[in-house]
């Protein structure tokens, strides 16, 4: 039995159609267009804020290993 190229080519449309369909719909189009905006937020804000905290908690010093206070 032979493959003709027909058979080879509609999984991928098939993929990209369902791809298309999810992002007409709003709901995961929001999604993913907030999502790297989260990922930055996350990357620039609470990880600061995190370590700022975690700092204040410690007595440590600069070439020196923190101990929890």
């Amino acid at each position: 039995m032979s493959v003709t190229a027909a058979d080879l080519r509609h999984p991928a449309t098939a993929k990209r159609r369902r791809i298309g369909s999810l992002l007409e719909d709003e709901r995961w189009l929001a999604l993913v267009l907030l999502l790297p905006t989260m990922l930055l937020l996350g990357l620039f804000i609470a990880y600061p804020f995190v370590k700022g905290v975690l700092l204040a908690l410690t007595d440590a010093k600069v070439g020196e290993p923190g101990h929890w206070v």
